[in-house]
C-alpha cells in the first residue's frame, strides 16, 4: 500500500482513537503490559511487586493516549510514503498474534497480539529503522484441523477475510477491517510502508477454494500417507 488513496487518510485511526476515549472511563479491572511498551510516556500508571518490569494501566486510556501522541498530534493526513527500492529500505517482519502478545490480566493467561497492540508499538519498530513492514498472514484461518488452539497463519482458509483473531477486546463492535486500515494508517503516519504475505502454495483443509476448485488441489489417499515423502 503506497499510502495514497484508500488509506491516504486518518479515518479509521481516529475512529479507533474515539471508541477507546469513549470507553475508558468504564474500565476497573487490572491489565498489564512491560514497561518497555510505555515508549510513549503514558503517566498514569502502577507497579505490581509480583509482576516487576511490567505496569498497571487502563488499557483504553493507554492506547488511545499513545495513538493520540504518536499518530494523530501531527493533525491532517499522513505524508507520502517514499517509494525507495526495496535495495534501499529495511523490512521488519511481523506476525502480529505473538509480536504483541502477552499475558495482561489477573489470571496470567498470554492473549494473543491484535491490530490494535501492534498499532501501539509501531514506533518501536521505527527506531530500528525499518521503512517497510512485513507482515506475515493475517487472512482467515481454517477451523478444522488446527494445530494449537490459533491454528497456522498460513493454513487460510478464506484469503479474502482477515483473520478475526486480530481484532481487539477493546474495540468490540467495531469491524476488523478498520482495525487494520488504523494499522495501515499508522504505519504510513510513520512514513512505513506495509507488505502483505499471500500464501498461495498450501491452505487450510477446509479452504473455501477446495469447494469451487477442486482441480487445483493435490490429494493424498490417507492410507497411503505413511508412503508419502
Amino acid at each position: 500500500f503506497s499510502g495514497k488513496g484508500y488509506f491516504g487518510t486518518m479515518n479509521s485511526i481516529r475512529t479507533v482513537y474515539n471508541t477507546l476515549r469513549e470507553r475508558g472511563a468504564d474500565f476497573h479491572g487490572e491489565f498489564y503490559i512491560p514497561e518497555k511498551w510505555n515508549h510513549a510516556g503514558f503517566p498514569d500508571y502502577t507497579r505490581s511487586a509480583e509482576r516487576p518490569g511490567e505496569i498497571r494501566v487502563n488499557p483504553y486510556r493507554f492506547y488511545a493516549d499513545t495513538i493520540e501522541k504518536c499518530f494523530l498530534r501531527a493533525g491532517g493526513s499522513p505524508p507520502s510514503v517514499p517509494q525507495k527500492p526495496l535495495t534501499q529500505s529495511a523490512v521488519y517482519g511481523m506476525m502480529p498474534r505473538f509480536y504483541a502478545a502477552w499475558p495482561n490480566g489477573a489470571d496470567g493467561k498470554t492473549r494473543p497480539g491484535t491490530f490494535l497492540r501492534c498499532m501501539a508499538l509501531l514506533p518501536l519498530v521505527r527506531r530500528l529503522g525499518a521503512d517497510i513492514l512485513y507482515l506475515l498472514p493475517v487472512f482467515q484461518v481454517g477451523e478444522k484441523y488446527r494445530k494449537g488452539d490459533l491454528g497456522s497463519v498460513y493454513s487460510i482458509r478464506d484469503i479474502y477475510r482477515l483473520d478475526d483473531h486480530l481484532h481487539d477486546p477493546l474495540l468490540d463492535g467495531m469491524d476488523v477491517r478498520v482495525e487494520f486500515r488504523a494499522f495501515v494508517e499508522a504505519c504510513h503516519a510513520l512514513g512505513m510502508r506495509v507488505m502483505l504475505d499471500f500464501v498461495f502454495r498450501t491452505v487450510a483443509r477446509d479452504s473455501e477454494l477446495i469447494y469451487d476448485h477442486p482441480d487445483w488441489f493435490y490429494w493424498i489417499r490417507a492410507d497411503r500417507e505413511p508412503e508419502f515423502h
